[in-house]
């Protein structure tokens, strides 16, 4: 059971905590000048480390291979975040801005090669993707809108010539037989957990934007029903 009894904190940030049977859950150390934070898992391996604010951030399986690693600025991932299989073989790699994809994502075979790539804009795919054979020839090519299959997918023989045309509107194929040939790409998100987004907060990415524009939101309604409040007594 996933759930620790004992916490000894010795800081605003310095503390450990405890499963049930006494083993390090997590733990919050300073370093020098940095504090460190550290997952274990309930048989006592690292689950992941994490430098707090900026810095370095690494995922690990049970067996202690490399899962995730990426980092953090002012808290939010930001830069490439890469994920490995168990075999220590690249995966994926989706850059992130200030808290949310943005920017490149590309996705890998076994052996290295790249099997798609594509770009997010504002957590959404946007634009061109390629998709490729495990050999490296390119097979498919089309578009996004606003996460959403677009316009024409090409599909290309082994000649590189287009053998096949899909057209798609609104995410879904104009020719409803055709949806069984290629499935919408999905990306991975490093981020754990999200902030939920407020009513007029829905154009703001990142968790901290997005707390923020919560925070001022409700601000704003106190402060317009406070005036109103005034206004009544008066």
């Amino acid at each position: 059971m996933l759930v620790f009894i004992t916490m000894k904190r010795v800081s605003a940030k310095v503390f450990s905590a405890f499963y049930e049977d006494g083993s390090l859950k997590h733990q919050i150390e300073k370093i020098g000048e940095l504090f460190i934070s550290k997952h274990h898992y309930e048989s006592g391996e690292l689950r992941d480390e994490r430098q707090l604010e900026n810095g370095y951030y690494k995922e690990f399986y049970k067996e202690g291979q490399l899962k995730v690693v990426a980092n953090y600025v002012n808290g939010e991932l930001y830069g490439v975040w890469k994920s490995f299989d168990e075999e220590g073989t690249l995966v994926w790699e989706v850059s992130y801005l200030n808290g949310y994809r943005n920017g490149g994502y590309r996705q890998y075979f076994d052996n290295g090669n790249l099997k798609l790539n594509g770009t997010m804009i504002n957590d959404k795919k946007k634009g061109e993707e390629k998709r490729y054979t495990i050999d490296g020839q390119l097979v498919w090519k089309g578009n996004y809108d606003d996460d959403q299959r677009d316009h024409t997918w090409r599909h290309y023989d082994a000649s590189e010539k287009v053998d096949t045309k899909i057209k798609f509107k609104n995410g879904i194929p104009v020719d409803a037989e055709q949806a069984k040939y290629i499935q919408p790409t999905i990306v991975p998100d490093g981020v754990i957990e999200k902030v939920p987004i407020y009513p007029g907060c829905e154009v703001v990415y990142g968790n901290k934007a997005r707390r923020d524009c919560m925070s001022e939101a409700i601000s704003f309604f106190v402060r317009a029903g406070s005036n109103a409040s005034d206004k009544f007594i008066a």
